[in-house]
Formats: structure tokens, C-alpha cells, sequence
């Protein structure tokens, strides 16, 4: 048997014991989250102190997200930064911008009388291309849009960058799930995708969500994946034996 197909096999083995425990941390996240006190008013209550709770509502913002690297006070809770650098592209044989690194950019939200977690806000949507920008704090920058209506800023002409953010006035109905610390809703590491879900949803619903997102994730990079590492080793395996058996 070839290295590759011991690979292969090995590969295929891994990929699906991930896709097993996927399924089984799916299930317990669903029921953690059909245990948790579903909150519609907002309201931090003693009682709660350490539980998962489920927060529905509009957020709001209570400070901006700011960029202190390049000093840009930004409307919005959520926001991504993108750097690009004008690159020579070999195999292209052209100049062209690339992106480089993005970097998340978070200020202070808060749900109800529940403030917001950095490490939830993080997560929430950020789709929107940003260009409210305070033009006192963008004077040592050019400003310049495409054709799609990005808006880019940069110092020279080798660099640039971009901001998505999150836009509250369409996006800002969110269910939040997460631990109550204080008044303040913390990050659980033990409900995965569903700590942030937009809209208006009830607890069955956010397990729901849960479900269905690990179950897909599960099957396409869990199940398939360790699935077709494993038959192409197999169909390996049985081409080596093959031309072993043909007699000369």
C-alpha cells in the first residue's frame, strides 16, 4: 500500500471521528439551549446570575467601534477592517491590489439593560461597506470609491484599506444567547454559531438554528470529507492489487 493511500485512509478515519463528535457537541448545545431562561423584556434579574440566558431585542449602541491604528472613529458597534497592498502578480503578469489581513474592530452595545460582551458584539453581521467617516479624522487621507461603491482610504499609493460594518438600522433585531455575568452578557463557548441570530427568536427556534448549522457543517466537512478521503485510498488500494494480480 502506497504512503498516499495510508494517508489518505488516515486522513479519511480523522474526518469522519470529527464529523461523530460534531454531531454529538451539536446535540448537547441543542439541549443546553432548551434548558436556557428565555429573556423577551431585557431585563437583568438576579435569578439569572450565571445561566444561559436567551436575549431578544433591538440592539443598541452605546460607544463606537474605533480603529486606533489609523485613528478612525467608526458608527457602528462591529466593524472589519481589510489592508490591501498593491502587488506585482507574477503569474498574472500584472499590478493588482491584495488583501493582506483584516482585523476586527469592536465598541460597546448593549441589548435591553444587558451590556454587550466584546467577544459576542464581534460576531455580530458586519456586510455593510462603511464611508460615514468624520472628515477631521480622515484630512491625511484620500478617499476613493469603485465601481461597487467600496470606499477606500490610504496615505500613498501602495496601500489601502476598507471597512464592512455592522448596520444597526436594518440588522439591529438580534437574539443574543450567552451566560449572565453581572449585567453584562458573556461569550458561552458551549453553544458555538448560535450565540448571535438575527431577528426576533424563540428558544426552540435558536436551537433549531444550531441544529441545522452543525448538521450541515457536520455532513459537508465531517462526513463527506473523511468519506471521499477514504474512497479514493480504497480505489487506490485496489488498482495497486490489480496490477499486482495481472499475470506477465
Amino acid at each position: 500500500m502506497k504512503i498516499r493511500n495510508i494517508l489518505l485512509l488516515a486522513l479519511g478515519a480523522f474526518l469522519l471521528f470529527l464529523g461523530a463528535r460534531a454531531l454529538v457537541q451539536t446535540a448537547d448545545a441543542a439541549d443546553r439551549l432548551a434548558d436556557a431562561v428565555y429573556v423577551q423584556d431585557g431585563i437583568v434579574r438576579p435569578e439569572n446570575e450565571g445561566r444561559l440566558v436567551v436575549v431578544s431585542g433591538t440592539v443598541t449602541m452605546v460607544a463606537p467601534a474605533y480603529d486606533g491604528v489609523y485613528g478612525l472613529t467608526l458608527d457602528t458597534p462591529a466593524a472589519q477592517r481589510y489592508d490591501e497592498r498593491y502587488v506585482w502578480n507574477e503569474n498574472a503578469q500584472q499590478w493588482e491590489w491584495m488583501t493582506e489581513s483584516s482585523q476586527t474592530i469592536v465598541g460597546r452595545a448593549a441589548i435591553g439593560q444587558y451590556g454587550i460582551a466584546s467577544s459576542i458584539t464581534a460576531q455580530f453581521p458586519r456586510n455593510d461597506s462603511y464611508d460615514a467617516f468624520d472628515a477631521g479624522e480622515t484630512a491625511g487621507y484620500d478617499l476613493h470609491s469603485d465601481i461597487g461603491g467600496e470606499t477606500y482610504l490610504s496615505a500613498d499609493n501602495r496601500e489601502q484599506f476598507y471597512y464592512h460594518c455592522c448596520d444597526l438600522a436594518r440588522d439591529g433585531e438580534m437574539t443574543l444567547v450567552g451566560v449572565q455575568r453581572g449585567s453584562t452578557l458573556t461569550l458561552s463557548n458551549k453553544v458555538g454559531s448560535a450565540c448571535v441570530n438575527p431577528g426576533i427568536l424563540t428558544p426552540r427556534e435558536v436551537s433549531g438554528r444550531e441544529t441545522r448549522i452543525g448538521v450541515v457543517s457536520t455532513l459537508l466537512f465531517g462526513f463527506l470529507g473523511g468519506l471521499t478521503c477514504v474512497f479514493f485510498a480504497l480505489k487506490g488500494v485496489l488498482f495497486l492489487k490489480k496490477k499486482t494480480d495481472v499475470p506477465e
